[in-house]
C-alpha cells in the first residue's frame, strides 16, 4: 500500500511538472500591448522609452485614470545592442478596460497602435487552440466587435538586420498567411461581421516572435485585436502652417509636451517664451480654451501666430503679450487676458539654441541666472499658475548627461515629477521636465541654485562646451555665464 501511494505521488508530481513545462500563463484580463511610434534623430530614437511611457501615464491621468496603477514590461525578449528595438513593443498593465485604453492611445503621440491581447501560445497551433478555448468560455471580446467589418493579419516581429529588430513589421506571403490563419479558424468563424480587407472596422493580428509573457515564460505567437492608433498630428504638421520661425518647435514634440502638461478641455495655458506659438497651438488642439503667449521679439505679431490657429480650426489664440516674461507688466497683461485667473499650465521652450534671435535672449530684468530659474520663479508666484497646475519645458544637456536633476535649479513650491531624456545627436540631448505646483511661493521664498554644476567640458571650436544648458551662457547676463563656468578639462 505504501509503495502504491508513493507511485501515485510520483505520477502526480510528473504530471504537475509536465503541465508547468508545457503551459504558458493565461493572458491577463484586458492585457494591452502597445506598439510605440519611432523616429530618428542623430542615429537615436526621437522618442526614447521614458518619454513614451511618461506621455501615456500623463494622458491616462488627464482622462481620470490612476497613473500609479499602470506599469510596462517589454513584450520582446532580448536586450543589449537591441534594447531600443526590443522596447518598441511593450505590455501595458493597469488600464481598466479596452474602452479606456483606446481613449488613452488616441491622444498619445508616441503610440503607433494599441492592441488588446486575446491569447498567446508557444506557436501558431497552440495560440489558436488557446484562443478558441478562451473565447468559448467568454466571448465578450468578440461581442465587443459587434457586427462591424473585420480582417485578420499576420505580422512577424524579430531580428531583421540593420538594427530593425521588432521595428519593421514584416508580412509573410499570402499563401503562408492563409496557412497561419487556418490555426485560428475555429475562432474566426465566431466573428459575426463581414470581412473587409480594404477598410475594416476591426483588425485582428496574429503576431509571431520571441515574446516574454511574464513569470519567465516565453511565447512564440500572440493573438490581438488592434483597439486604435495614436494621435493623428498630421493636420498640424509644420509644412502645413501659414507661419513659422527659426525656433518653431517640432509639431510631434509640441503635442508630447502638451500631453505632459495634462491639458484639458477649457484649460488656460501660458507660454512665457511664445515664439511662433507652436506649443500654444498644440494646447488649443487638445482643448485649451485660453492660450496666452509672452514674447520679447516685437517682430512676432499676433496676426502671424493667429493664422496658424485659424488654419488648424482650433480655438483662436487669446493674446500675445510683448515684453519680458519676468516683468510685472507682462505678467499682469497675461493674467488680464485670462480674466485675472491663474493659468492651468505653463508650457514653454526656453531660448537656449544658437538659432534663437538675440531679441529673445533674457535681459537683466529677467533677474535670473537662466531661463529655467526665471520660469520656476514665475510659475511658483502666487496667482500665475494654479496649485496643482503643471510646468513643462526643456533643458538642454550634452548627450552623456545621465541625470539632469542635480544640475537644475529648484523651488520648494514646485515638485519635479518627471525628467525624460531626448537625444538630439551624438553630442547633444535635452530633457523634458515636468513640474507640479504644490503650493504658492511663500513671502521671500525664491528659486534655489542647482545642488551641483558638474558640467562636461569638451573642446568645441577651441572653446570648452558646457554640458547643462549648452548655449544659454551665450545668451544670458554675465552673472549667468559665470554661474555655469565649465569644469577644467585638466
Amino acid at each position: 500500500m505504501r509503495r502504491k501511494a508513493t507511485a501515485i505521488a510520483m505520477l502526480l508530481g510528473y504530471c504537475r511538472a509536465a503541465v508547468k513545462a508545457l503551459c504558458l500563463p493565461a493572458a491577463r484580463p484586458y492585457s494591452m500591448l502597445v506598439h510605440w511610434r519611432h523616429g530618428k534623430a542623430g542615429g537615436h530614437d526621437w522618442f526614447p522609452s521614458e518619454m513614451r511611457q511618461a506621455e501615456l501615464l500623463s494622458v491616462a491621468e488627464t482622462l481620470g485614470l490612476d497613473g500609479r496603477a499602470i506599469t510596462f514590461t517589454n513584450a520582446q525578449r532580448g536586450g543589449g545592442a537591441d534594447a531600443e528595438a526590443v522596447e518598441a513593443l511593450q505590455f501595458v498593465h493597469g488600464l481598466p478596460d479596452p474602452d479606456a485604453a483606446t481613449a488613452v492611445a488616441a491622444r498619445c503621440v508616441c503610440v503607433r497602435a494599441l492592441h488588446h491581447v486575446w491569447a498567446h501560445g508557444q506557436d501558431y497551433a497552440d495560440c489558436g487552440a488557446r484562443a478558441s478555448t478562451a473565447i468559448a468560455a467568454d466571448d465578450d471580446r468578440v461581442a465587443r466587435m459587434g457586427d462591424g467589418s473585420w480582417c485578420a493579419r499576420v505580422r512577424h516581429f524579430g531580428a531583421g538586420g540593420g538594427g530593425k529588430y521588432g521595428r519593421a513589421m514584416r508580412s509573410p506571403p499570402h499563401r503562408e498567411e492563409h496557412a497561419v490563419l487556418a490555426h485560428f479558424a475555429p475562432l474566426l468563424t465566431r466573428v459575426p461581421g463581414p470581412i473587409s480587407l480594404s477598410a475594416p472596422a476591426h483588425t485582428l493580428y496574429v503576431m509571431s516572435g520571441d515574446f516574454d509573457v511574464g513569470e519567465g515564460a516565453a511565447a512564440g505567437a500572440l493573438l490581438t485585436r488592434q483597439l486604435g492608433a495614436g494621435f493623428d498630428f498630421n493636420p498640424y504638421a509644420l509644412d502645413r502652417r501659414a507661419f513659422l520661425s527659426t525656433t518653431t518647435m517640432d509639431h510631434e514634440v509640441s503635442f508630447v509636451m502638451a500631453n505632459h502638461a495634462q491639458v484639458r478641455a477649457g484649460d488656460a495655458v501660458l507660454d512665457p517664451f511664445a515664439g511662433s506659438g507652436g506649443l500654444l497651438l498644440a494646447a488649443a488642439a487638445l482643448g485649451a480654451g485660453v492660450t496666452v503667449g509672452i514674447e520679447t521679439d516685437a517682430r512676432l505679431r499676433y496676426h502671424q501666430l493667429a493664422a496658424n490657429f485659424e488654419q488648424a480650426r482650433v480655438v483662436p489664440l487669446t493674446a500675445l503679450v510683448h515684453g519680458d516674461m519676468a516683468s510685472a507688466e507682462a505678467q499682469a497683461a497675461a493674467l488680464r487676458a485670462n480674466g485675472g485667473a491663474p493659468f492651468d499650465a505653463v508650457l514653454t521652450d526656453p531660448p537656449y539654441g544658437k538659432r534663437a534671435n538675440e531679441a529673445r535672449a533674457l535681459t537683466p530684468q529677467a533677474a535670473g541666472l537662466d531661463a529655467i530659474t526665471a520660469l520656476l520663479r514665475l510659475s511658483a508666484a502666487s496667482g500665475v499658475l494654479r496649485v496643482g497646475g503643471r510646468v513643462v519645458c526643456f533643458a538642454p544637456t550634452t548627450a552623456d548627461c545621465g541625470d539632469v536633476a542635480p544640475h537644475l535649479p529648484s523651488h520648494a513650491a514646485l515638485r519635479l515629477e518627471s525628467a525624460a531624456r531626448q537625444p538630439l545627436s551624438s553630442a547633444l540631448a535635452r530633457w523634458l521636465l515636468t513640474y507640479v505646483k504644490e503650493r504658492d511661493a511663500a513671502s521671500g521664498e525664491d528659486v534655489l541654485p542647482p545642488p551641483a554644476i558638474a558640467l562636461t567640458a569638451r573642446e568645441e571650436g577651441g572653446a570648452p562646451a558646457l554640458g547643462l544648458v549648452r548655449g544659454l551662457a551665450d545668451r544670458v547676463p554675465a552673472a549667468a555665464a559665470a554661474a555655469v563656468a565649465p569644469v577644467s578639462a585638466g
